[in-house]
């Protein structure tokens, strides 16, 4: 099964899964990244698996959070 479900020539779209972390965490951390979606705490590599878990939940429904690439 492919896990991108929305393809282009150039970018695909899936939702989160646990693979994610390491990169989302990454991003997340990033002070001009972290003042927005976390006011300004940046998060733990734990609620960043956490969070990422709660949203790959929802995947099946076509909810929670999507990467690009």
């Amino acid at each position: 099964v492919d896990p991108w479900p929305l393809r282009a020539p150039r970018l695909g779209l899936a939702p989160t899964t646990e693979r994610d972390v390491e990169a989302l965490w990454a991003i997340w951390t990033e002070p001009d990244v972290r003042r927005y979606l976390f006011d300004d705490v940046a998060p733990t590599r734990a609620q960043a698996a956490e969070i990422v878990a709660d949203a790959a939940a929802l995947g099946d429904r076509g909810l929670g959070l999507w990467t690009l690439r």
